[in-house]
């Protein structure tokens, strides 16, 4: 079983070959690759978010903040979803739900879709971002079954 540096490194060359072939003979934007980059690394981290590990310190930081932001802007219902979406990873036992390539990929893009349907400006580079996401999940599910 890799650590989590060993996972990082799989989210960036799963960034790298998912960028290479989504940019085709075009160019992305440095930001935009910046934005990617982040959510496969992420995304390489998440499966491990219900044990102890560097993958849920990041994980429980970002929704604590997106809960604080939330409180601050008043949105009441989108807080209590993520609430209760945040004790999930407590509910459930090591290597079950999140180490299921089905919901590494479908959860992402349910959330972004989500998300994208309350804010439509962001909704393309949300479920950009949602896939790389997912692809840097699978990476760490692949590196799992490899070591």
């Amino acid at each position: 079983m890799p650590g989590y540096k060993a996972h990082i490194v799989g989210g960036v060359a799963t960034f790298a070959v998912l960028a290479f072939l989504v940019k085709g003979n075009g160019t992305v934007a440095p930001s935009v690759a910046f934005q990617w980059l982040g959510a496969a690394v992420l995304g390489s981290l998440f499966p491990d978010v219900d044990i102890k590990s560097k993958g849920q310190g990041i994980f429980y930081k970002g929704v604590l903040l997106c809960l604080c932001i939330l409180l601050w802007k008043k949105y009441v219902y989108p807080f209590i979803v993520l609430s209760f979406l945040a004790l999930l990873p407590v509910l459930v036992r090591h290597r079950g739900l999140f180490h299921q390539a089905w919901f590494v990929i479908v959860a992402p893009l349910m959330v972004a879709y989500a998300v994208g349907y309350s804010f439509p400006i962001y909704q393309s580079s949300l479920l950009q971002m949602a896939c790389f996401f997912s692809a840097g999940a699978v990476s760490h599910l692949v590196l799992d079954r490899i070591f």
